[in-house]
């Protein structure tokens, strides 16, 4: 007011000198005004900040923040000039919402989709060497901390670390079983069945060894009711299978076995084969296949199968999971000489295996040998069921 006043009641030679006294006092005006324009978004509390980044910031907004530039205050960082031509979006954050600390990390917010901010022309951008302000500082990435537990927590130890203090290879497997067989064949006896099995898959390869064996302790019962000792009975075994083509295989069977009780002394042969495995369920898996080769023969008594001979055998093994720790176990090997159709014989065993847990289980099986002719004339029939411990390592 005063300046209009000064205008209107100043003379003709005065309103020169009045103009540029009017021109004065509106651009101390204008100047007044700007700091309050800046400041419009600053004194508001705590803001969240949007960077075309992706970053999100939590601060308040000094009141020395520009049009070009905008001044935060975070806790973590300190003052912090950033280009507002690189915010995206900027709203305040309700007092409920806030971290207790000084700054938070943002919580995702659901806008709608905005196009990419346009990227600040040379001129508008300052550089380090001009700008007076302090360069962006960016947060640290976290680290990921991995929960102790996953690592502190040791796996169940196998068989063959308890006895030998030291681990097993990842490749290898294998169990240990000791049970009771009882006969319901041509003769009455029990057995005490003692038998392990190894078997090596190494990482990488489609191959299989596997290393098998078993003794019995047997006990007959006569007619009369007495009950002696028989002769011993054992086995080994030794299986490399190669696969190729995804389901086809080699393998290479070399197997020993001797049974008093039938009268045979020894039974020697090495098989060469091939076979077809596939999975016709998920939980199923299904081999057969055929070999051929020779075998020693020896019984206790004068025979015409004394010595060596030729041998051809099928064999067929199925195994079906229903469960985790549950198996269901079918083989079957048939071997016969091709001179003579009168010699042969099979074992055809059908388990159920049940792993209680990494180290322990049972099993139950039904087990049968048959010898046609074992060289003294008599058909050799022998039917044992069996109920395993099983060790597992």
């Amino acid at each position: 007011m005063y300046c209009i006043s000064g205008i209107t009641s100043a003379a003709g030679k005065r309103i020169a000198s009045s103009g540029r006294f009017l021109l004065a006092c509106l651009s101390a005006w204008m100047i007044s005004f700007l700091p309050l324009a800046a400041g419009a978004d600053a004194g508001t509390g705590l803001q969240l900040i949007e960077i075309d980044s992706g970053e999100r910031l939590i601060g308040e907004v000094l009141p020395q923040s520009t049009d070009s530039m905008l001044h935060i205050r975070s806790g973590l960082l300190g003052e912090v000039a950033l280009l507002r031509s690189r915010v995206v979006r900027m709203e305040a954050v309700p007092p409920g919402e806030a971290s207790p600390g000084p700054v938070a990390e943002a919580k995702p917010l659901q806008a709608p989709p905005q196009p990419p901010a346009k990227k600040p022309s040379p001129s508008v951008a300052a550089s380090p060497e001009k700008s007076p302000t302090a360069p962006v500082k960016k947060p640290l990435p976290s680290k990921k901390v991995e929960s102790p537990l996953v690592s502190e927590i040791p796996a169940e130890l196998g068989l063959f670390d308890y006895l030998t203090g030291l681990r097993a290879p990842d490749s290898w497997s294998g169990n240990f079983r000791m049970g009771m067989n009882i006969s319901t064949g041509d003769s009455l006896w029990t057995q005490t069945y003692l038998r392990g099995k190894l078997e090596v898959r190494p990482k990488g390869k489609s191959s299989l060894y596997r290393l098998a064996g078993s003794y019995l302790y047997q006990e007959n019962e006569r007619a009369n009711g007495r009950k002696i000792r028989s002769q011993d009975k054992y086995d080994a075994s030794f299986l490399y299978r190669h696969g190729f083509k995804n389901k086809w295989f080699v393998q290479n069977a070399l197997s020993l076995r001797a049974d008093q009780k039938k009268g045979i002394d020894r039974d020697l042969s090495d098989l060469l084969g091939i076979g077809y495995g596939f999975r016709p369920f998920e939980k199923v898996e299904f081999n057969v296949g055929g070999a051929g080769g020779v075998a020693d023969y020896q019984s206790n008594k004068a025979s015409s199968r004394n010595g060596r001979e030729s041998t051809l055998s099928v064999f067929e093994e199925l195994v079906w999971k229903p469960l985790k720790r549950t198996s269901l176990i079918h083989r079957f090997n048939y071997y016969w000489n091709p001179e003579d159709n009168n010699q042969y014989n099979y074992v055809l065993k059908t388990a159920l295996r049940v792993r209680v847990t990494d180290l322990l289980g049972f099993e139950f099986s039904f087990n049968k040998d048959y010898d046609n002719d074992t060289g003294t004339g008599n058909n050799k029939n022998d039917t044992r069921w069996l109920n395993a411990l099983i060790l597992f390592f």
